[in-house]
């Protein structure tokens, strides 16, 4: 089944000099209102679920979950945690902030196998199109200090 994933992610800040910077997901020209669309086939992966503090649990892994490959990648936590996204050749851990979304999307040219890392060697800016390795599982972790994480992550292909 074919679809169409509409997301609307703005930000808007007033500065301390009284002007707003603004910015959204899509064309910056659009309003606010309107969502960035990306054609998807309609496969979801969804996770819901709560992580005790200190805990770690791989909540997606491609040999078993479906979608193998995604176009979009959508998550939240309600505390402070970290999400690790791994390859076979490289991972990048990276903090999550409380009720933050954290997305990734691959280019709407390319292919859903291409949503992943691009790894590069250690302290070496890139200077060419980096090698792609297709995410294979993601991992979190509750980081808070206290208490127990509830988490929601969505994968559409």
């Amino acid at each position: 089944m074919a679809g169409i994933l509409r997301v609307i992610n703005t930000i808007e800040m007033a500065t301390t000099i009284g002007a707003a910077l603004n910015g959204r997901q899509g064309s910056v020209t659009n309003p606010a209102a309107q969502p960035y669309t990306l054609p998807v086939t309609g496969s979801v992966h969804q996770r819901v679920g709560t992580l005790a503090f200190g805990a770690a649990a791989t909540i997606y892994d491609s040999t078993v979950d479906l979608p193998a490959t995604f176009v979009y990648l959508w998550f939240k936590m309600d505390i402070v945690g970290q999400i690790q996204l791994l390859t076979g050749a490289t991972h990048v851990v990276l903090p999550v902030a409380a009720n933050q979304p954290f997305t990734l999307g691959a280019p709407a040219a390319e292919t859903p196998a291409t949503c992943g890392l691009l790894g590069v060697a250690d302290f070496t800016n890139i200077t060419a199109a980096a090698d792609l390795a297709v995410i294979d599982e993601i991992t979190i972790v509750n980081t808070a200090g206290s208490g127990t994480a509830n988490y929601q992550l969505f994968l559409v292909l």
